[in-house]
């Protein structure tokens, strides 16, 4: 059975979602969103599960679709990789702070050049450990 966030980190995963839409230019319906965010947070449970360490501050994962499906993650064209980066360090608690993480993001070419790929269908946060995800369409 999937876990749950707690009400105050899908908030908080929220926030960073939209700041990084807004940074993106496209931000999905709300009910969507809040669909995306919960899957986005099992994708961080599956990171923790890959033995990601903290101190490594970013990290590719790619999850084959089958996974991702299960994860929650429904589009008519299903998504093939889904792309988690994590950074420490950085809390939010206000939609300024989650910008100012999201800028932070930003610094790291790897994570921009994604971010600015359309083949990415929707990019999703996770306030567990302030993890990113973004998920490329087929």
């Amino acid at each position: 059975m999937a876990t749950k966030p707690k009400d105050a980190d899908l908030a908080y995963s929220l926030r960073l979602a939209r700041a990084l839409n807004e940074a993106r230019g496209s931000l999905p319906r709300l009910a969507q969103l809040e669909q995306l965010d919960q899957a986005a947070w099992q994708a961080v449970l599956e990171m923790q599960r890959s033995s990601f360490q903290p101190e490594e501050g970013y990290k590719r994962l790619l999850l084959p679709a089958q996974r991702v499906r299960k994860l929650g993650l429904r589009f008519t064209r299903p998504p093939v990789e889904t792309l988690l980066y994590q950074r420490r360090g950085l809390p939010s608690n206000s939609d300024d702070s989650a910008r100012a993480v999201v800028e932070d993001r930003l610094s790291v070419p790897e994570f921009r050049a994604a971010l600015q790929d359309r083949r990415y269908v929707w990019c999703g946060a996770a306030g567990l450990r302030n993890c990113f995800a973004l998920v490329l369409a087929g």
